[in-house]
């Protein structure tokens, strides 16, 4: 109600403001939380969808090949970088950032702890630190939830050797 709608400006890639600001790692946390104070609900879940022919191609291209296991396991991966982007959420930039602050004030928004990415998978898969995720175990994901490999986030868990 007044307030500018991210869902409605996009980037080439199928980003909104919100999803540019938390994908950043210079990001500005005054900047997200006045984005956050004048979006919706809504805006802090919206999912990335690709908006260009490109986009959509290099998505499936590079989706395929993780699926396929040619990322060879590393999550940190080009590949996977660029598949892992399709459907994610705000929250899950966040996450795989490392961003604490950030996923704090996503959270308290209304950013949902259970949204799924392109793989099915919850920012709870990308979390890589203790601290983050205690912090979604706290807000209520669940750690037993599938991907679409069957992967749980434990499974990511004893790939980092982080022992939680």
């Amino acid at each position: 109600a007044g307030g500018i709608s991210t869902m409605r400006l996009r980037t080439y890639s199928g980003g909104t403001l919100l999803h540019s600001v938390c994908d950043n790692e210079d990001a500005d946390l005054d900047v997200l939380r006045y984005l956050l104070a004048k979006s919706s609900r809504s805006d802090v879940n919206c999912r990335r969808v690709s908006q260009t022919t490109k986009s959509l191609l290099l998505g499936k291209i590079t989706g395929s090949m993780v699926m396929l296991g040619f990322h060879r396991g590393n999550e940190n991966s080009l590949i996977y970088h660029i598949a892992s982007k399709g459907g994610a959420t705000c929250l899950h930039h966040a996450v795989r950032r490392g961003d604490l602050d950030c996923v704090d004030s996503l959270l308290s928004a209304g950013a949902d702890v259970m949204a799924r990415d392109g793989y099915d998978y919850t920012p709870l898969h990308d979390a890589e630190t203790s601290e983050a995720i205690e912090i979604l175990l706290a807000a209520g994901a669940d750690i037993t939830a599938q991907g679409r490999n069957g992967f749980t986030p434990l499974h990511g868990a004893k790939t980092l050797g982080s022992g939680a």
